[in-house]
């Protein structure tokens, strides 16, 4: 495992749907993808397979080969130890997230039950940070268009006033969610007292 490369974000969706959904096979998590994180994420589902062969393969995952009368026997996964440690850090790491990658931070707040809340929390502010960095240079940009004839810099400004829409925008969502967050933290903490969060 220690000659393993970083996992991808695919294998850290992937191994975040099996902590989610439990043992499953690949058809069934492209199935809970396509119904919960597939508006973020979405992978073919011949990716799903190649993927969880190779964290099987890497000790992420393991599976069971399960017999069935009426069709091809199929493999079911489940999360290792590895593999919960490999999620867990992924989701409690601080990671310099750009504004236009909202499915990166998207991703780790939808499993971010599974990592420390305050990590996730960080994560946010971290990611808000940036977009108000992004939503100043927008701006500044802005303010240089005063100069320029509308119609010659009409599809170049209203291309960057849909940046700052977009900005504003996830700015107020980024606000939103860290408001909700101290409420979900207890309640995760409440669960993981009763032992019904991993």
């Amino acid at each position: 495992m220690s000659d393993r490369a970083a996992a991808t974000r695919t294998e850290l969706a992937v191994l975040g749907l099996l902590a989610w959904g439990g043992e499953s096979s690949g058809y069934d998590l492209h199935k809970l993808a396509g119904r919960s994180v597939g508006f973020i994420w979405a992978p073919a589902r011949s990716q799903f397979y190649a993927v969880l062969k190779r964290l099987d393969r890497d000790g992420l995952v393991d599976s069971r080969r399960v017999a069935q009368t009426d069709r091809p026997d199929k493999r079911i996964f489940h999360l290792t130890e590895t593999g919960t440690a490999v999620l867990r850090d992924w989701l409690d790491r601080v990671e310099p997230i750009d504004p236009e990658d909202r499915d990166g931070v998207l991703l780790k707040l939808f499993f971010g039950s599974f990592g420390d809340p305050e990590a996730g929390r960080r994560q946010l502010e971290d990611y808000r940070a940036r977009v108000q960095d992004r939503l100043a240079t927008y701006r500044s940009i802005e303010r240089t268009f005063d100069a320029e004839p509308d119609a010659e810099a009409i599809g170049r400004l209203q291309s960057l006033r849909l940046g700052i829409a977009l900005m504003r925008a996830t700015l107020r969502w980024a606000d939103q969610t860290l408001e909700a967050l101290p409420q979900a933290a207890s309640e995760l903490r409440a669960h993981a007292k009763k032992g019904s969060v991993p």
